[in-house]
């Protein structure tokens, strides 16, 4: 008897226990709810290392949410492969993922956009050298053309604008597929007659007097369809969107504080990149302010035209069969 008339205060008090310990491990060890993590991957070249920064370095944090962001040379593949739930496509890349991948990819917002804060002078340039007779992207048939992507954004824009401005289908012209720098060295040494050179090397071209622009595409886009180019997108698996609804915004509005903070901070930070990655911070804030930037815009309205007119550029250039579907691939945080 005397036994049992200790067993039930004693099992009340091991629950008591149990039931603290396990409260405790919903905790961390500062006493707070733990917060969940996101992750995410993207390219390195300077708009996307700036607005990321303040998060990189945890200068910029959140109470809802944590986000590990990765620069990767091959982010779309790491994104692709599922090894992420977040971070940046190519529009291109994206719309090709909508209908070859058997991952459910949403876009959130514009990523990276052919318009600087302060001009919109973009980076996609037709250029030949300065001696040469091609004066216009009239003057391309039967030439060689260099481009840096044949299934790329830059590239899609390019042949459709060329047949719908100039009526030059891509058969008239015989199409140079390599990277940018490359393709910058075989228009020097005469190998090509001209090139669509992007990203930075587009900029730096067109400020080499050695080269002559004879079309900036992303200022064409912008006269005819009345917004800046998307370069990019910022996606997420739908699965894990569907399941992490809170998390996803709260590093969607996290990373909308780092854009900021690198924008605010560019001063400080240009140079910080150009010694990490050579060329000089004057380039890239150049770039930033006249040419290329991060841009976190909701994809409706008009953002959402933009996109499904580049969608259809992708289309008429033969990468995928159907544009998708608006209703399906935008999903706005």
């Amino acid at each position: 008897m005397r036994l049992n008339r200790w067993f039930a205060p004693l099992s009340f008090m091991v629950s008591l226990v149990l039931l603290a310990t396990g409260a405790l491990a919903c905790k961390s060890s500062t006493g707070t709810t733990a917060k969940p993590t996101v992750k995410m991957v993207m390219a390195t070249p300077f708009n996307t290392w700036l607005a990321t920064y303040g998060i990189r370095e945890g200068l910029v944090t959140s109470d809802k949410v944590d986000v590990q962001i990765t620069l990767a040379a091959d982010y779309d593949t790491q994104m692709l492969a599922g090894n992420y739930p977040m971070g940046s496509l190519s529009t291109a890349t994206f719309a090709v993922a909508t209908q070859n991948s058997k991952l459910p990819l949403e876009a959130l917002s514009t990523f990276i956009i052919q318009s600087g804060s302060l001009k919109a002078e973009g980076v996609n340039y037709v250029m030949t050298l300065a001696g040469s007779k091609i004066n216009s992207p009239a003057d391309l048939v039967g030439k060689k053309v260099g481009v840096p992507d044949l299934t790329g954004s830059g590239t899609s824009a390019f042949l459709a604008l060329l047949k719908k401005d100039y009526g030059i289908n891509s058969s008239q012209i015989t199409l140079v597929n390599n990277s940018n720098t490359l393709l910058q060295q075989l228009l020097k040494s005469g190998d090509i007659d001209a090139a669509l050179l992007g990203q930075n090397t587009g900029v730096q071209a067109s400020l080499d007097p050695t080269y002559k622009v004879i079309w900036n595409l992303d200022k064409t886009f912008i006269a005819e369809y009345g917004t800046p180019f998307v370069a990019s997108l910022l996606v997420v698996d739908g699965n894990y969107l569907s399941q992490n609804t809170a998390a996803v915004k709260a590093a969607y509005d996290l990373l909308a504080q780092s854009t900021k903070y690198g924008e605010d901070h560019i001063d400080d930070l240009a140079p910080k990149y150009a010694a990490q990655y050579g060329q000089t911070a004057d380039l890239y804030e150049l770039i930033y302010n006249e040419h290329s930037r991060t841009s976190l815009d909701l994809i409706t309205g008009k953002t959402q035209d933009t996109l499904m007119t580049i969608f259809g550029f992708v289309k008429d250039n033969g990468v995928i069969t159907s544009v998708p579907d608006p209703k399906v691939v935008f999903k706005n945080p």
